[in-house]
């Protein structure tokens, strides 16, 4: 009687070999997936936390995991913006955002932002649905939550984006530029701000504390304007705040401007021409003690029109 072929049986050492692939391909996935979630920089929750850092562009990783938060059934968008949005999640006034709604991200912070040593994140962000008074923009404020993040508040009109982080143990705070135009009239300012906190009922908000403030009123209706803003004829007329970068100690930052001298200011607005007074540019250094900014020189600049 013949005798049946005998089953080949993998050997233990085959066996071993197959389960470490296997072991191999899992972690390879949970690792990819963590890179994928934990895209920021890394963060802890104590009042020791990396005070947050200036706002930046996102990463395509950050704008991966952030974009589903902020534009639900994202699709990529062809023009202005990045995203289109089926939905807006959260956002405060559903009548303005919904369907239709197009965004783009443009700026991240992480760390203590509305308390000292919080791990959270701060989304800056131009969108279709937000209005001119709020310079097309705003931002969004999230928490640390597992392996993702949460979305704390919008925050309509609260643009960080080319601000410079303070620094220190506190709270977040920024030295952000900003300014409008309308009617003829430029306005520019240098703000401190934080964020404060939402509350039950309360969303997350901006507060602004003016630094400096320039206003050129030249190509308005009355265009020597900016002389019935002087207080005396030694005060210089600030037109505008162009750039602000940061510097080399012991400066922070430096501001770059242009103005019309007391003197010049002086001569034009007796002859009632002012705008075509002779302006020059120049650069302010700004210093940082604490989380107090000084100006110097200290200019005797007249007020600015708001």
């Amino acid at each position: 009687m013949p005798r049946k072929p005998l089953k080949r049986r993998p050997s233990r050492l085959r066996a071993a070999a197959i389960i470490l692939a296997a072991l191999v391909a899992v972690a390879l996935i949970f690792t990819r997936g963590h890179i994928f979630r934990h895209s920021e920089p890394p963060q802890t929750a104590s009042a020791t936390a990396t005070p947050a850092p200036d706002p930046r562009p996102l990463s395509q990783l950050e704008r991966d995991a952030f974009i589903p938060l902020v534009c639900g059934g994202s699709t990529p968008a062809t023009g202005q913006y990045q995203y289109n949005c089926i939905t807006v999640p959260g956002y405060p006034d559903s009548s303005l955002a919904g369907s239709g709604s197009a965004i783009s991200l443009t700026s991240i912070t992480y760390g203590g932002i509305t308390e000292a040593g919080a791990n959270q994140a701060y989304l800056s962000y131009q969108a279709s649905f937000e209005s001119h008074a709020d310079n097309f923009g705003g931002g969004a404020l999230f928490k640390k939550s597992g392996v993702g993040w949460l979305l704390l508040s919008w925050v309509p009109g609260g643009q960080l984006d080319g601000c410079l982080s303070l620094g220190g143990a506190k709270a977040a705070k920024f030295l952000c530029p900003g300014g409008s135009v309308g009617q003829g009239e430029a306005d520019s300012v240098l703000n401190l701000v934080s964020v404060t906190p939402p509350a039950p009922g309360t969303p997350a908000d901006l507060s602004a504390t003016h630094l400096l403030t320039a206003s050129d009123l030249r190509q308005t209706q009355s265009p020597n304007s900016n002389c019935t803003l002087r207080k005396s004829p030694d005060q210089a007329v600030l037109l505008s705040i162009d750039s602000l970068h940061r510097a080399s100690a012991p400066d922070f930052a430096v501001a770059g401007i242009t103005y019309v001298t007391a003197a010049d200011a002086t001569a034009a607005c007796a002859k009632g021409d002012f705008a075509n007074a002779p302006t020059q540019t120049g650069a302010l250094r700004l210093q940082l003690t604490g989380d107090t900014v000084t100006i110097a020189p200290g200019l005797n600049f007249a007020p600015a029109a708001f």
